[in-house]
């Protein structure tokens, strides 16, 4: 697909006539972008397959979390925010979704919960500040208080 993509015939690697409809502007656009859909699901199965390989034992690879490199669902996300927002620990949310507390913090700043990484670190570590605000920004005025 990728040689009919870049104009070449897959068995001979000849350029494709002008003339061909395989080299219209939007059929071309077309198989580049199926190129690219069928490269990410080939990736995708592999780590999938990766994963299901490491954890067919029951036990994580090298003692990481059983959940380690999984996909989050939206159900995840809801209940993160929900946990996130009532103030548990982030050890305590890493512990209760199987997943290290850099993955916590790592999907906290993606759901938009806390704005950077940095601001997440800081809020795990308990050095947010006086107020106990969790939605902190790094250029939060009380940060200097």
């Amino acid at each position: 697909m990728e040689a009919l993509a870049d104009g070449r015939d897959p068995k001979t690697g000849a350029k494709l006539p002008a003339s061909s409809p395989l080299e219209y502007p939007d059929v071309v656009r077309a198989l580049h972008f199926a190129c690219q859909v069928l490269e990410k699901a080939e990736k995708e199965h592999r780590r999938e397959k990766r994963l299901n390989a490491r954890h067919s034992s029951g036990e994580p690879a090298s003692g990481a979390p059983p959940n380690a490199g999984k996909a989050w669902s939206a159900e995840d996300d809801r209940l993160l925010s929900h946990l996130f927002d009532s103030g548990l620990a982030f050890k305590a949310m890493a512990e209760k979704f199987h997943r290290t507390e850099g993955a916590i913090i790592a999907r906290l700043v993606r759901i938009g919960k806390v704005s950077d990484r940095e601001t997440a670190r800081r809020l795990a570590q308990g050095t947010s500040n006086s107020t106990g605000d969790r939605s902190l920004s790094p250029q939060d005025p009380l940060d200097h208080v």
